[in-house]
């Protein structure tokens, strides 16, 4: 049943004629990455978040909060300590359903503590206001579309959060967007904590310096790519497909190290291929790039959380 549908949903996928203006903006939608602010849900790709200034945006966000009676509010939570130094302290939590609009959001704060209590407040503000300022975006642009449509508009939208990695060495917390308007936009941003340092971690900072670690991952997603598609005629990628080619691992790009100690890489819906397919993601097994990973973010393993 499951082939069937995806069969369907693939050759919808094939008869869709493309204008060129459509696909000029596919591209550079998957050349800026996560670096681009939000996703078009007109063009089925990341929709895009409206700029406004700060001001504009506090106002506005106070003003439905009073319009919309949105049950928002930061709770003290007596949630588990996930490691020696990180844990979740507080979290955003509220629904709305105004007309035919509906959004569901929790967003957690995370406290790191450990010997150096200014070191651990500069990670736990840095790593906090990351977090606000991606689900903000996501939230501001809600609380646009119900008052622009007046409520009319037909748009789910969830936020969540789970602990995806929790060892002795990181502490990796996913945050989960889904938007649905005409089609859906799934998205996940992945936030680390390198829990000797007390800091925030990227992609770049588990591999050793001076490798190029962003081609090495880009090579062995393209050939577990390539597989998939010779294995199963259903499944497309934006690869070898003139006008629709992924360039590459980017710089910020999402990933988690699983209970098998494997890289596993992150892209959103329409990142890497077609809606149809869904958000994707790939397991890099670590002998394939043992030579130039730092090791100790991969042992240790004590506990994974889904």
């Amino acid at each position: 049943m499951k082939k069937n549908v995806l069969s369907n949903m693939k050759k919808a996928y094939d008869n869709i004629e493309i204008p060129e203006e459509l696909q000029e903006r596919v591209k550079q939608g998957i050349k800026t990455g996560k670096q681009k602010e939000g996703k078009n849900t007109t063009i089925c790709m990341k929709w895009s978040f409206r700029i406004g200034s700060v001001i504009a945006a506090a106002v506005l966000a106070f003003g439905l909060l009073l319009h919309f009676n949105e049950k928002a509010a930061y709770a003290l939570s007596k949630v588990p300590v996930l490691g020696n130094i990180v844990k979740i302290v507080t979290f955003r939590d509220f629904e709305d359903n105004t007309g035919e609009m509906s959004a569901s959001v929790r967003v957690p704060e995370v406290k790191v503590t450990g010997k150096d209590q200014k070191a651990d407040e500069d990670a736990s503000k840095k790593l906090n206001a990351q977090i606000k300022k991606y689900t903000d975006k996501i939230i501001d642009e809600y609380w646009k579309d119900v008052k622009e449509t007046k409520g009319k508009g037909r748009e789910n939208m969830t936020i969540d959060y789970e602990v995806i990695t929790n060892t002795k060495r990181l502490f990796s917390l996913k945050i989960n967007s889904i938007v649905q308007i005409n089609t859906s936009s799934d998205e996940a941003k992945v936030y680390h904590i390198d829990k000797k340092t007390g800091k925030c971690i990227t992609l770049e900072d588990i591999f050793k310096d001076n490798t190029d670690y962003r081609a090495v991952l880009t090579k062995e997603i393209k050939k577990q790519m390539r597989n998939n598609m010779k294995t199963d005629k259903e499944k497309v990628y934006f690869i070898d497909k003139k006008g629709m080619n992924w360039t590459g691992v980017g710089k910020e790009a999402d990933f988690y190290i699983n209970n098998k100690k494997e890289l596993v890489m992150l892209f959103d819906k329409y990142e890497v291929a077609p809606g149809y397919m869904g958000a994707c993601q790939f397991c890099i097994p670590q002998e394939r790039i043992q030579n130039i990973i730092k090791k100790e973010y991969f042992l240790l393993y004590i506990s994974h959380i889904s």
